[in-house]
């Protein structure tokens, strides 16, 4: 189970990017924009623009492992969070007003730190695509003393 401090961190509006690798253990990442969690058993549901996943779908299907990592860009305190690949889909109606408000929070960042609410429009991206995994593994990549340490999971 995932620490309540952690879902709170989860819910607070990170930037984020998922991470595979293919057969030849070459990596990959691509930015996710939202991540929610799904039940208390730990499965987080990250959102994600599909053109952008082609390769990344693949290679979890080939291999299924799967990592988050979201970053609080005002202090750079992150997670990274590990597992095991359970589908991706389209993105429920719930799912896509959470994305929606996620968006609309991360533009009004950026606008209110100097970027042109066009420029910040376009960056962010707009989500289409829900993918879920089973976490296994949290780990804090919090710059400092502490960084690479594993999180315990509740049982």
């Amino acid at each position: 189970m995932i620490p309540q401090e952690i879902v709170d961190f989860i819910y607070s509006g990170q930037a984020g990017a998922v991470g595979s690798r293919d057969e030849n253990m070459v990596p990959m990442l691509a930015m996710c924009w939202g991540t929610s969690i799904r039940d208390t058993e730990g499965v987080v549901i990250t959102y994600v623009v599909q053109e952008q996943y082609e390769q990344i779908l693949k290679n979890f299907n080939n291999n299924g492992r799967v990592t988050v990592t979201l970053v609080e860009t005002t202090s750079y305190r992150s997670y990274q969070f590990k597992g095991q690949f359970l589908e991706a889909r389209a993105m429920t109606p719930d799912e896509v007003d959470f994305q929606r408000q996620f968006r609309e929070t991360v533009v009004a960042g950026f606008n209110s730190g100097g970027y042109p609410y066009e420029v910040a429009d376009r960056y962010v991206g707009r989500a289409d695509l829900a993918i879920e995994f089973k976490v296994e593994e949290i780990f804090d990549q919090t710059p400092g003393p502490g960084a690479g340490k594993a999180v315990e999971l509740a049982k």
